[in-house]
């Protein structure tokens, strides 16, 4: 999809606006949600290197719960 979007949209930004992690707030860990992120940033560098890029943190973007 990222792909496609590239090739056939001309993209001026990309605004991120958070809460990629799960709902499952008890069951992650901080290596899991490191992980997501660094996914997610890599995808975006990859289809749109030259792109800027505005992330906001969402609600669940924050250290797991009683870590």
């Amino acid at each position: 999809m990222l792909e496609h979007i590239n090739a056939t949209h001309e993209i001026d930004y990309i605004m991120l606006s958070g809460d990629f992690i799960n709902h499952f707030d008890w069951s992650y860990t901080i290596d899991e949600h490191v992980s997501t992120l660094r996914n997610i940033s890599s995808l975006v560098r990859l289809y749109f290197p030259t792109t800027p890029t505005y992330w906001a943190i969402g609600n669940h973007e924050g250290v797991p719960v009683n870590r």
